[in-house]
């Protein structure tokens, strides 16, 4: 996995797979907000998943922290998933054009 930052924007290039994985986007995030961002977009353009420790800390900043969270999604397994757990609207997820 690979991780981008522009502005508050935030692009994940491979798969969300691993705890290390949790942890970089954990960190990534964490600085956007402790400088203030109040949303932040996420592109991801081939992840198939998303570990529930990602969603989870996802859920938080959304719920406690009030941040808000768009999110960009390439593979239609991940926005499957997102449907799946009710977290389309949560997180803002769009499917990703080219």
């Amino acid at each position: 996995m690979e991780i981008n930052v522009h502005d508050r924007q935030i692009e994940i290039k491979g798969n969300i797979k691993t705890l290390e994985n949790y942890m970089t986007i954990k960190d990534t995030v964490q600085s956007l907000v402790d400088r203030g961002a109040d949303s932040i977009s996420f592109i991801i353009a081939d992840s198939l998943s998303m570990t529930s420790s990602v969603i989870g800390y996802l859920m938080k900043l959304v719920n406690v922290d009030r941040i808000h969270i768009s999110m960009y999604v390439g593979d239609d397994r991940l926005i499957d998933l997102m449907e799946e757990l009710s977290l389309m609207q949560i997180f803002g997820v769009k499917k990703l054009r080219g």
